[in-house]
């Protein structure tokens, strides 16, 4: 078992790329905005990350990153991790598992925020079409889970 397989931690629980902020001048980046941060899985963090970059306000799913923008995403990623920890090289099956870890939880995300949309949809005083949101990503996580499931 890899350190990162199914571990729960405090994750943002939003990463939408606005909601992370890059300084070249200190080489660091800082992720702001936690109002849905909890306990959960880093894998889903991450696939949500990657959903978001479809838009919100215009949604593209075509925007979804491929799998070979996730992988050498995912290998920068680990071999940070792997350095702060001291775990020595990234191999190339652990990107793997990793990439079909965070496309699962990418289509749990789907399903999170299309539920999430519906309720927002009765309660929300926010001028957004969240019916037609939710109607997206739930489209978008039945069009996508018998490939994703098949990646755990």
């Amino acid at each position: 078992k890899q350190w990162y397989q199914r571990r729960v931690a405090i994750t943002a629980g939003d990463l939408l790329l606005g909601n992370i902020i890059h300084n070249p001048a200190k080489k660091s980046i800082s992720v702001i905005d936690y109002e849905y941060g909890n306990t959960n899985y880093l894998s889903f963090d991450l696939g949500n990350h990657f959903d978001e970059y479809a838009g919100i306000e215009t949604v593209d799913f075509s925007r979804y990153p491929d799998e070979v923008y996730q992988k050498c995403w995912l290998r920068i990623y680990l071999d940070e991790v792997h350095v702060q920890k001291g775990l020595g090289s990234v191999s190339d099956g652990q990107v793997d598992q990793l990439f079909k870890e965070v496309n699962f939880f990418s289509l749990c995300g789907h399903f999170w925020w299309g539920t999430w949309a519906i309720f927002q949809t009765l309660n929300s005083d926010v001028d957004f079409d969240f019916a037609d949101y939710s109607k997206q990503k739930l489209e978008e996580y039945f069009k996508q889970k018998e490939k994703f499931f098949n990646y755990i």
